[in-house]
């Protein structure tokens, strides 16, 4: 319980304390600070008293039994991830004093199922709602405006929503992937939708554009696989993708094709967009595509079709749920962080086709316990499998020469490490706090040993280095607790 003398909570001060569960706020506190009350990953109810004005950002973010939270008439603006990742969190009320919800204010609320969004509100920031998986119905009051980009972007139980006729415009991604959204009215005051607005909204069957809309963005309305009933206005300036994938598109293109034959290259184009369709992407000179980002960042399985050569960086960055990946013989490269925490995914096999993978491809992948890396790769980057804690076993071809800065650091569970005689450098930190890791040989070809390459591996005994520079492994182990044998190869 908090004593009636404070007047305001500061910045940070209940985060990070895992096992408050309940806390009491007194009538004299006017503001709670910016992540006040965050990671507190056991607190289940909190009461907000009239007196509070102004609920800053991240004060309850990631507070992963919040069940419910009634925020008092009084205050005026909820602050960006004020309520983000509060998975338990059912339902909310919104006082009709709140004029603006901050960016990502309750984004990743799975379980929030009905939300009061109050006549004086006039914005509603950047992914405000978005992935609020358990959210069935909407009503957005005539103060609103703008709706920000992706602001209920994955709200895949929205069954409905409507628009007011105060809003302008509809932000690119603004209902990006509501797959349940089967209804939709758009009123006479809006003048654009924005690109990819409401694509991958495959429960939608019909949409009238009014005559108040000068322009649609690309792929607005791009994979609604059920959308045949369309009214456009002549007037109005559509994108060439604005309705790419919907039945509408392809009734339209049908009537225009008639009998006549399509060649094998339009045939095998349809074929690749077809298989593209879950991804955003490039194509390439050379006529084959790089995935630049997965569009439904919550599935759980995927398969990457053979027109792919790169995958991008950040590709699919962030993929929670992602538990399994295939990849083709013919992607080529992985670019930065392309799977950096998908804390699900559990085993990856990188195919031969792969020349390069860039740093921290894999990092903080906390599942992750086998790995293959193929004999066409010649580096192993910096941060490549940092904090892969599950990580078992992994093979390293000889056709590496480096491995670098952080590459396994913090792999707990890696207990055999097989270091090829190709290598000639190992980066700083390479190998930090592996503490499963029992012995290591070092062989001769390996010139360069970074600063606490091995620290902190407290399993690790015996040191087996083919070198007899006794200068090799200067400060590479912390502590020095090991036994070092120089000149010695390990016979197993």
């Amino acid at each position: 319980e908090i004593p009636s003398c404070v007047s305001r909570i500061g910045v940070s001060a209940f985060c990070d304390c895992n096992a408050l569960e309940s806390v009491s706020i007194p009538n004299s506190v006017t503001s709670i600070g910016n992540a006040a009350f965050s990671c507190c990953f056991s607190l289940k109810s909190v009461s907000i008293p009239n007196s509070v004005k102004s609920i800053g950002d991240k004060a309850f973010a990631d507070c992963e039994k919040l069940e419910s939270v009634s925020i008092p008439n009084g205050v005026v603006s909820i602050g960006e991830r004020a309520f983000h990742r509060c998975t338990a969190l059912e339902s909310v009320s919104i006082p009709n004093s709140v004029t603006s919800i901050g960016e990502n204010a309750f984004s990743w609320c799975r379980n929030l199922k009905s939300v009061s969004i109050p006549n004086g509100v006039v914005s509603i920031g950047k992914s405000a709602f978005s992935i609020c998986l358990s959210l069935e119905s909407l009503s957005i009051p005539n103060s609103v405006t703008s709706i920000g980009i992706w602001a209920f972007n994955c709200c895949q139980s929205l069954k409905s929503v409507s628009i007011p006729n105060s809003v302008t415009s509809i932000s690119e991604k603004a209902f990006r992937g509501c797959t349940a959204l089967e209804s939709l009215s758009i009123p006479n005051s809006v003048t654009s939708i924005g690109e990819e607005a409401f694509c991958g909204c495959t429960a939608l069957e019909s949409v009238s554009i009014p005559n108040s809309v000068k322009s649609i963005g690309d792929m607005a309305f791009a994979d609604c696989e059920k959308l045949e009933e369309v009214t456009v206005p002549d007037s109005v300036e559509v994108a060439p993708s604005a309705f790419a994938n919907t039945k509408w598109q392809k009734d339209i293109e049908a009537a225009r094709i008639d009998d006549a034959r399509i060649d094998d290259e339009q045939r095998e184009t349809q074929r690749q967009l077809e298989l593209l369709k879950p991804f955003e992407y490039k194509k390439l000179d050379d006529g084959t595509y790089e995935i630049i980002k997965l569009k439904n960042r919550t599935v759980m399985s995927i398969e990457i079709p053979s027109c792919v050569s790169r995958i991008g960086a950040e590709a699919f960055y962030g993929c929670t749920l992602l538990s399994s990946v295939i990849i083709p013989n013919s992607v080529t490269a992985i670019g930065e962080q392309a799977f950096g925490h998908c804390t699900a995914l559990r085993s990856v096999t990188i195919p031969d086709s792969v020349k390069s993978i860039g740093a921290r491809a894999f990092t903080n992948c906390n599942f992750l316990s086998s790995v293959t890396i193929p004999s066409s790769i010649t580096s192993i980057c910096d941060g490549m499998f940092y904090h892969c804690k599950a990580l078992k076993s992994v093979n390293i071809p000889n056709s590496v020469k480096s491995i670098g800065d952080t590459a396994f650091t913090d792999c707990h569970f890696l207990a055999s490490l097989n270091i090829p005689s190709s290598v000639t450098s190992i980066g700083g930190w390479a190998f930090k706090n592996c503490i499963s890791l029992r012995s290591v040989t070092i062989p001769r070809s390996v010139t360069s040993v970074g600063v606490a390459a091995f620290a902190y591996c407290s399993s690790l005994n015996d040191i087996y280095c083919e070198s007899d520079k006794s200068d090799l492994l200067y400060q590479a182990f912390i502590p020095e607790s090991a036994t070092i044998h120089w000149g010695v190869k390990k016979i197993n």
